[in-house]
């Protein structure tokens, strides 16, 4: 986290490597908490090798290529947001299916497009006929925070974007 001062230490018998990289943007926050990735959840373990490998990769073109063309650099960084989210989905437990990637693709959608009014999780639900508890569980599984918790980070965030007056 900015400003935040961190130690680390490894040990022998289970060392470690860890990589950093920075970014910011309109819509970084929301694809972190895709990927799992909170201030209470703070590090990334792979849980496949390739996306690990692919992760690296991404990071370290980027440092390694300050002066590129910022969207060659941009392109990259999406690279390394697409593996979190993939690698973060590929966490789930097997009885995931299309149907709630799709369902959580549509209360994405339909928080974003109606954040600003008086919505509730369980209006959510009912917009696309699922039941609330299974949308809070696909949540759980797939974001790793209730839906509830997702809503109120989302309207913080656009808040923060808002210009002061």
């Amino acid at each position: 986290m900015p400003g935040q001062i961190t130690t680390y230490t490894a040990d022998k018998e289970h060392p470690w490597e860890y990589t950093w990289i920075e970014f910011d943007g309109m819509h970084a926050k929301e694809a972190l908490m895709l990927s799992g990735l909170s201030i209470n959840n703070p590090v990334y373990r792979s849980s496949e090798k390739i996306y690990s490998a692919k992760l690296k990769e991404s990071m370290l073109y980027i440092a390694h290529h300050p002066t590129e063309m910022p969207f060659n650099l941009l392109s990259h960084l999406y690279m390394f947001i697409d593996c979190l989210m993939r690698s973060s989905a590929s966490k789930t437990t097997p009885s995931s299916s299309g149907m709630s990637t799709y369902y959580l693709e549509w209360a994405f959608s339909y928080i974003a497009q109606n954040f600003q009014n008086n919505i509730t999780i369980a209006g959510i639900a009912e917009s696309r006929k699922i039941h609330q508890n299974y949308l809070c569980k696909i949540f759980r599984e797939h974001v790793g925070v209730s839906p509830q918790d997702f809503l109120i980070t989302y309207r913080m965030n656009k808040a923060e974007q808002l210009p002061e007056s």
